[in-house]
């Protein structure tokens, strides 16, 4: 899980807690690890005293020392301005053992693999020893050689410049051959952990090439990173590029919750292009309101606001709202 605006008040006051009651209830997965970004300056040893810090003032004496201890060393913390690109490189680079742990617990799919797609000159080989080097600095000796055997082999890599049309057509050719390499079926999935003036364009280009195109039972999915505009104007306006090139349902979701008037928050992705035979289906946005309970008309003036908000992305968004 990653965490943007990690040392926020939000995070602290509700959804740290949540993560916790999760785990004490024996629902939290094994494979479970949290990455906190925000630009305060934390170590990670800051960030888990603040993790604790937000627990105790949410539950007092109910942190157990036990389940603390495999809890905190599950948080990890990584600083940075959202508005900076080095940021996203950085991420990208925490974010690859993500996908190993899941192969480590048998949840990926077998018909699976990952095209890479940067500036920066590598080889599918580099490609991949960069990988296992980034696993490594995660976890150290947790890399098992058969499953890196299996895993290494879905990674390729494509070098191009985003604003340059040939690189989807090279896309579209790597693609074809990934999918008849391990059996994808067609089903693509483009996380853009890009710089967001990145965003419509690579959607567009996508579209032009023929690879937004869900004919034949395939779909394509677009994993849209924050931030989705800077203000409501421009939420809407990306919002318009992107419906040109696709449909509403083939965006990923992006939750917004409420409390006061309004805050936001969205969810993250990885740096990659990947196939996948599992696909994640069709999304909505849900949008829950909590408002003051001291004035009705700011509830009122909350809930307005979340509605307009949520319809910026899906015209059958569910809004369920309290007063």
């Amino acid at each position: 899980m990653v965490i943007f605006g990690a040392a926020g008040d939000l995070t602290g006051r509700m959804l740290i807690p949540a993560l916790y009651n999760l785990a004490r209830a024996g629902l939290l997965s094994r494979d479970f690890a949290v990455l906190g970004v925000a630009r305060a300056q934390y170590s990670d040893e800051d960030f888990r005293k603040k993790v604790y810090d937000d627990i105790k003032a949410y539950c007092g004496d109910c942190v157990d020392d036990e389940l603390w201890g495999w809890f905190s060393q599950r948080f990890y913390y990584l600083q940075g301005n959202f508005d900076d690109d080095n940021l996203y490189s950085r991420l990208k680079d925490a974010l690859i053992p993500a996908l190993y742990n899941l192969a480590r617990a048998g949840l990926l799919s077998r018909d699976f693999a990952v095209l890479g797609v940067a500036r920066a000159q590598y080889s599918d080989e580099d490609f991949r020893k960069k990988v296992y080097d980034d696993i490594k600095a995660y976890c150290g000796d947790c890399v098992d050689d058969e499953l890196w055997g299996w895993f290494s082999q879905r990674f390729y890599y494509l070098q191009g410049n985003f604003d340059d049309d040939n690189l989807y057509s090279r896309l579209k050719d790597a693609l074809t051959k990934i999918d008849q390499t391990h059996s994808t079926h067609q089903n693509f999935f483009y996380y853009l952990a890009v710089s967001p003036n990145f965003f419509g364009p690579i959607v567009q280009r996508l579209a032009a090439a023929g690879l937004m195109d869900q004919s034949n039972n395939h779909w394509r999915r677009v994993v849209i990173e924050k931030p989705f505009g800077h203000d409501l104007e421009s939420a809407k306006a990306l919002n318009q590029e992107l419906l040109k090139a696709t449909k509403s349902r083939s965006i990923a979701s992006i939750t917004i919750s409420a409390k006061r008037l309004y805050r936001t928050s969205w969810r993250s992705a990885l740096p990659t292009e990947s196939s996948s035979r599992s696909g994640i289906g069709a999304t909505s946005i849900t949008c829950r309101s909590r408002s003051p309970r001291r004035s009705a008309s700011k509830a009122e003036a909350a809930i307005s606001i979340m509605r307009e908000r949520c319809a910026i992305w899906c015209p059958t968004t569910s809004c369920n709202s309290s007063v």
